[in-house]
């Protein structure tokens, strides 16, 4: 892009390139750059190396490269800045530093014009950059809005200065695009270019990977019974015993024989011993018996928990491969990716592309246990 007008309105700015075509700057859906706020098409194009901007049959403005104008159209004040000479682009290194400071002091890391009278900086959190305004100072633009709150920024958005263009570039790569002298601390650097890019735009199609989604069925069985527990009550096998104590007591008592006493008492109250025993050595057993039904239920459900994963796993790699984001687009399409013609007419998800996040439905299938 050679020469480019830059529009600023509201809290918007945008940018057309100008050449020997006009382009046309309006509210409707087929032109190049689009403002809700015009009722009219405004008209831009090179005239004699200046840029002439007209509604209809009017001439609104004519700008020199360099020179700027304050413009009311329609109730709403635009500003223009037409710059004819294409801006200098270099890269640099921040990969080494998670903080990265941008105004027009001579301290900061990017330092910009001193009329640039804005105050930020590049915080690498969370393997992500973020970008803070100084409260007080003149906002930048992210993506053509100005921005006065922590914003997250992500490969390929556009931070604008002034006149001093920024992208951000496999997230350790600084882009600068500026027509105005600035200084910097960053390293230059020059990052590789694939052959397909230096062959472009003849380019050979290679062969598509695909990544099939899982049509896997997944069983799932029931758990063992319950162990049933059989055995009576503690005080039903206490009963038998404690009551012939109490009847051979009392028939001692009453008949006066105790050598019936000394005999019977000691017999039952070891029958008691030994029965209150076997309860409770029962019930420890059907509770070890449970406690391994559930362990073993538990680790098959763990081991059919990681399946499942694996295979959501699958799912999930082949919908992101296929149908990449709008930033893994545009990093495909700057680096000129081979993936790029990778799909053919013939391929059922010719000129599909991806729009967002959603739930999907599982690509395989989970049976349900029977009763």
């Amino acid at each position: 892009m050679s020469s480019t007008l830059w529009v600023f309105y509201d809290q918007y700015v945008q940018r057309v390139a100008v050449d020997g075509l006009p382009a046309v700057i309006g509210p409707g859906e087929q032109v190049k750059v689009r403002i809700s706020f015009l009722q009219k098409d405004i008209q831009v194009r090179d005239q004699d190396g200046q840029c002439l901007v007209t509604c209809g049959d009017e001439e609104l403005l004519t700008l020199s490269s360099g020179e700027s104008c304050n413009l009311n159209i329609d109730g709403q004040p635009y500003f223009f800045l037409y710059i004819k000479e294409a801006p200098s682009k270099k890269k640099y290194y921040m990969g080494h530093s998670n903080l990265v400071t941008i105004s027009n002091k001579s301290s900061a890391n990017v330092v910009l014009p001193l009329d640039i009278q804005v105050d930020c900086l590049l915080l690498y959190e969370k393997k992500k950059w973020t970008l803070y305004p100084k409260e007080g100072t003149q906002a930048p633009y992210v993506n053509g809005v100005t921005v006065s709150t922590p914003t997250r920024i992500l490969d390929g958005d556009e931070l604008l200065f002034g006149r001093v263009l920024l992208k951000i570039l496999d997230g350790v790569i600084l882009i600068v695009e500026s027509s105005e002298p600035y200084k910097t601390t960053l390293t230059q650097v020059e990052t590789p270019t694939s052959l397909m890019q230096q062959q472009y735009p003849i380019y050979r199609r290679t062969p598509r990977m695909i990544y099939e989604q899982p049509t896997d069925k997944v069983d799932f069985s029931m758990p063992s019974e319950e162990v049933d527990d059989t055995s009576r009550p503690l005080w039903l096998v206490l009963l038998p015993p404690l009551s012939i104590i109490v009847i051979m007591v009392t028939i001692s008592i009453t008949l006066k024989r105790t050598w019936m006493l000394f005999m019977s008492v000691p017999i039952m109250t070891v029958m008691a011993f030994v029965a209150t025993m076997m309860f409770f050595r029962e019930k420890k057993k059907r509770k070890q018996k449970e406690e391994k039904r559930k362990r073993v239920y538990t680790r098959y459900l763990e081991v059919k928990r990681d399946e499942l994963q694996e295979l959501a796993e699958a799912q999930r790699h082949a919908l992101s491969y296929h149908f990449p984001t709008f930033e893994q687009m545009k990093d495909e399409t700057r680096r000129v990716s081979s993936r790029i013609w990778e799909r053919t007419i013939d391929n059922d998800d010719f000129l599909d592309i991806r729009i967002g996040r959603s739930s999907v439905p599982a690509s395989f299938e989970l049976n349900q246990p029977s009763e």
